[in-house]
């Protein structure tokens, strides 16, 4: 269970926009458990922020491999991604 603390981690350096500590906590938690969509969506999410866009696709396919069934909603449902939904590949995520 310790990939769930650095998955916290991660989340609580992101919210204070910390994305380089949240990033490295995040891959920590999925080092400890490779199949931990969350902390894949939310890695996706920290790339975003630092507008990195192909890592952020790379980060969500992966999530997306992982749950298809949950990402497209939660993609849809997550305002922060509005900015990117004109890009090619990220429609494509929302489509397949």
């Amino acid at each position: 269970m310790l990939h769930i603390g650095w998955y916290g981690r991660g989340n609580a350096l992101r919210e204070l926009k910390q994305y380089d500590d949240a990033i490295a906590a995040y891959s920590k938690s999925i080092e400890m458990k490779p199949d931990f969509f969350w902390a894949w969506f939310r890695l996706g999410r920290c790339h975003f922020f630092k507008q990195d866009n192909d890592k952020a696709l790379e980060f969500l396919k992966k999530a997306k491999e992982l749950d298809p069934e949950k990402f497209p909603k939660l993609l849809r449902s997550d305002e922060e991604f509005d900015s990117i939904t004109e890009l090619e590949d990220l429609k494509q995520l929302f489509e397949g």
